[in-house]
């Protein structure tokens, strides 16, 4: 976590840390649901389920599994349909995940698959054959009636209500409806989270007990720009703080940052320098620009300000 922190009566720096950006690669493009073995999907949908699923072929994984390290790829998709679908911006309210398997006719020589992880740390444990095997029936099965069902879009997402027998949503927790992040309970953790935000990408072997992969991971910007960083996690850039101004008879503060596109921001507030942090409002999404969050009761003698840098 990296930050800085100040006092509204006299701006106090701290250390900032500067990280090497990554090179950036070509872009990979999605194209319609054509889905077959090892493609990937992504996948927005509504925690809620008020909102359709909406499922996307992104291409081969094997497109990703040779990249060097650090190499960073955009992958693009018609994020305009994604919006109209959830009217509107997906940031803050709507799940993302990206899931790939190998064939599930066992025609495949390593029985693989492949999912984002919530957490970012620690890496998850490969998984024993019966977790494994419904993983890969429930993605195949998702990209399969995804791709028959669209037959006749050469361009659309394949978009469908969370009720329906052929969702996402129904598929992966067997028709129930409960527990979709974790396949209804099969997984030890969470494969989708909610954007803006980077998430792990691992390949899972039926190795139980033993570390799964790290194919890289995906990172969902608050502008709907899409990007794999090959083997590892990007980094993770510190803000400053550009400028703090106190208005007296309002008793309010109002905070200005820089922010990094991909990274999601916390103005934490103190009256006592060494701790007792309170988050001062909801999550700013990086952007690239600087942004700004009004304290409206900066009312103590003297108030500390921290920001941290989050994925």
């Amino acid at each position: 976590m990296a930050g800085d922190e100040i006092n509204n009566n006299s701006m106090k720096k701290l250390n900032r840390f500067i990280l090497a950006a990554m090179a950036a690669g070509a872009v990979q493009t999605a194209s319609a649901v054509n889905y077959s073995p090892t493609h990937m999907l992504l996948v927005f949908r509504d925690p809620a389920k008020a909102l359709s699923d909406v499922i996307i072929d992104i291409g081969s994984v094997s497109n990703y599994l040779s990249l060097t390290s650090g190499t960073k790829v955009q992958v693009s998709y018609p994020f305009s349909q994604v919006t109209n679908n959830f009217g509107g911006s997906p940031n803050g309210n709507i799940d993302f995940l990206v899931v790939a398997a190998t064939d599930t006719s066992l025609q495949d020589p390593v029985d693989r698959v492949w999912a984002t992880d919530y957490y970012t740390s620690p890496t998850p444990s490969d998984v024993s054959s019966d977790v494994l095997t419904v993983m890969r029936s429930a993605i195949d099965k998702v990209g399969t009636k995804a791709s028959s069902l669209t037959t006749n879009s050469a361009t659309a997402p394949f978009i469908i209500s969370p009720g329906s027998v052929n969702s996402y949503t129904l598929i992966v927790s067997q028709n129930t409806g409960n527990s979709v992040k974790t396949f209804h309970g099969v997984t030890a953790f969470p494969v989708e989270k909610v954007s803006p935000t980077t998430v792990p990408f691992y390949e899972f072997r039926s190795y139980s007990g033993v570390p799964a992969t790290l194919v890289g991971s995906f990172t969902l910007e608050s502008g709907g720009n899409l990007w794999f960083t090959a083997k590892q996690l990007p980094p993770l850039y510190a803000s400053r703080f550009t400028h703090v101004s106190f208005d007296k008879d309002a008793q309010s503060s109002t905070i200005s940052f820089t922010t990094t596109n991909g990274v999601n921001y916390k103005v934490l507030y103190s009256t006592d320098v060494t701790g007792g942090w309170t988050p001062l409002s909801s999550p700013a999404y990086g952007d690239g620009t600087i942004q700004s969050i009004t304290d409206y009761d900066a009312s103590d003698p003297a108030r500390f300000y921290l920001i941290e840098s989050t994925y």
